[in-house]
């Protein structure tokens, strides 16, 4: 699982179909296939893509209330990680799309995120310069 995004491009993924989004820098997840690609961007939409087809296999439209500036997936591969420049964190479950958390904390555009590597705790940055600490532990 690749997670992409940064400066706003274009990316083929078979077929004549080009999408507008950010796909700068690529975090792998453990796996010994690498098929499915994140991508995020301008639109404000979380797209899961599996890169044999030509279409999305899920889209989370308006996922944040601005544009989407970065993401991650966790080790496990069953979470992605999103931030943007609403200044929000969102937490979302891989296989149904669904939100699984929004984190508030920042006072700037979030533009990096990386999940430790027990994938308990996510760390985020924002442009003023502050990283926030989360847990991702339940309970």
């Amino acid at each position: 699982m690749y997670a992409a995004h940064c400066m706003p491009g274009t990316l083929k993924l078979g077929g004549p179909t080009a999408w507008n989004i950010a796909a700068a820098q690529a975090q792998p997840c453990q796996s010994r296939v690498q098929v499915s690609v994140i991508s995020v961007g301008l639109d404000k939409c979380v797209f899961t893509w599996d890169i044999r087809q030509d279409t999305p296999v899920r889209v989370i439209p308006d996922a944040h209330l601005h544009e989407i500036t970065c993401c991650a997936v966790n080790r496990r591969g069953n979470l992605i990680a999103t931030g943007g420049a609403d200044c929000a964190v969102k937490l979302w479950d891989l296989k149904t799309g669904r939100l699984a958390g929004t984190y508030a904390g920042h006072t700037s555009t979030v533009n990096k995120l990386h999940f430790s590597p027990d994938d308990n705790q996510l760390a985020s940055v924002a442009n003023d310069g502050t990283m926030v600490l989360w847990s991702m532990q339940q309970g």
